[in-house]
């Protein structure tokens, strides 16, 4: 039900959201400065976009940017862009062109922010999944300036406290099982996750780590181990860190530790367990509750019914999935997208293989190209966008999907568009806001909760 009401709730917004999302171009027939504008002929534009911005209208404010940033004078063009999205908040082209200005100034985080509110106010935009490739881009160089930036001012850091309950969950050394490369990586990332969903802990962004960690110089050769680990952690600020290894017992069987260190110096927690290597999710999970028992911290059956509905239960899924984790915390996104993209061959529901495939998305264009990209590909529907309107008997109104398949990310099949982006979006949504489980465990009158923990 509520995946129909969500939507529900998105059909009755395309009329808005695609109206909002109009290029100025479609206003510049009755504008010579704009038409002036499409032909970037700014120097003329600007004299006469400046009386029409006067006067109030909102598109000649937006072209007058456009001209004045090209003419190198960004930081008028930017307090013109910030009033016009204080007007309306649905501008996608102002929010465009304020990322293209921030971004050309290195300010990441102002850009994404712009960026990011270009993707929400056009989600059947041509561009839609080429800008959250762009802000993924963009965020890997700001977590790379604040890795920079930290390692730098590392005396200033040292006399900071850590910021209370963050937790950085490091990879766990798995070198003594080749045959299972990437499991090390893949429990570090699924444990992160269950920590974050149980709640009371802040998890530190896998990306931030990473980028510390090529700061210093640990992210090839080696994994973070006793020795080396207090230093990235001090500098993530972080007040306990976690390392672990998985070793191999012979007979298809698995050793996994874990350790719970706080960065005061206090004695570690250790936990380990034993198993099949095909059944890493229970031992995995096994691990998860007895650690925060230890941290008398106790899991009630709704937070086990939560985390017992997370995870990937297809060993080459996870594997592959932690190999990607491997690639991209040493920079190379290219084999991390491969390695993703078998993860999710092998299992179509790992949402945490998909958003990982997402975060590595690289877009080399300049600003120049993509402001050009822009304009030659206006945010309208996409072709295969078309959905088929009903009205409902209640007299409510629903769209239906051009294919119910949701497109891998090879783009193959079914809904390749931003349609599927939109639904993957809204399944994320529902997995991060599960149906609330009572105490007893019982997801419904008579329906028990998952099998398992606690007991």
């Amino acid at each position: 039900m509520k995946f129909r009401a969500v939507l529900q709730t998105i059909a009755l917004s395309v009329p808005v959201v695609i109206a909002s999302g109009l290029l100025l171009s479609g206003c510049s027939a009755s504008s010579p400065g704009l038409s002036l504008v499409e032909t970037e002929q700014y120097d003329a534009a600007i004299p006469l976009l400046r009386k029409e911005a006067a006067a109030g209208s909102i598109e000649s404010k937006i072209g007058l940017a456009t001209a004045l940033s090209a003419t190198g004078e960004s930081d008028e063009a930017e307090v013109l862009l910030t009033s016009v999205v204080e007007l309306d908040p649905r501008r996608a082209e102002a929010w465009f062109r304020l990322g293209l200005i921030r971004e050309e100034r290195e300010d990441w985080s102002a850009a994404i922010e712009a960026y990011g509110h270009f993707t929400e106010v056009t989600p059947f935009s041509k561009l839609r999944s080429e800008m959250k490739s762009r802000i993924a881009e963009l965020e890997r160089r700001e977590s790379t300036a604040w890795a920079e930036n930290v390692v730098r001012r590392e005396h200033g850091v040292d006399g900071l406290p850590p910021s209370p309950g963050t937790v950085t969950v490091f990879a766990l050394e798995d070198e003594r099982c080749p045959s299972l490369n990437g499991l090390g990586d893949a429990v570090a990332s699924q444990l992160s996750r269950d920590l974050e969903a149980i709640g009371g802990f802040t998890l530190l962004e896998r990306r931030r780590i990473d980028a510390i960690l090529r700061e210093v110089s640990l992210a090839e050769g080696g994994r973070v181990d006793d020795a080396t680990a207090v230093r990235p952690a001090r500098l993530l600020r972080s007040e306990a860190f976690v390392l672990g290894s998985i070793s191999e017992l012979g007979g298809d069987q698995i050793r996994v530790e874990m350790s719970w260190n706080r960065i005061d110096g206090t004695t570690p927690i250790v936990v380990a367990a034993e198993g099949a290597s095909e059944q890493f999710w229970e031992v995995q999970k096994d691990l998860t509750v007895e650690l925060l028992a230890r941290l008398g911290r106790d899991v009630t059956p709704g937070e086990w019914a939560l985390v017992s509905r997370s995870g990937c239960r297809n060993l080459r899924a996870f594997l592959a999935f932690g190999q990607g984790l491997e690639f991209e915390r040493e920079a190379r996104y290219a084999e991390a997208r491969d390695a993703y993209v078998r993860a999710i061959e092998e299992d179509e529901e790992f949402v945490l293989a998909r958003r990982a495939w997402e975060r590595v998305a690289t877009d080399p264009r300049t600003t120049k190209e993509l402001a050009r990209t822009y304009g030659d590909e206006e945010p309208g529907s996409r072709e295969g966008d078309d959905l088929e309107w009903d009205v409902a008997g209640s007299g409510g109104m629903e769209f239906i999907l051009p294919s119910t398949r949701i497109s891998g990310p090879d783009g193959s099949g079914g809904s390749s568009d931003q349609v599927g982006d939109l639904l993957h979006d809204v399944l994320d949504d529902l997995i991060d806001d599960p149906v609330v489980v009572p105490d007893d465990g019982q997801l419904q009158p008579g329906v028990p909760g998952p099998p398992g923990p606690p007991r």
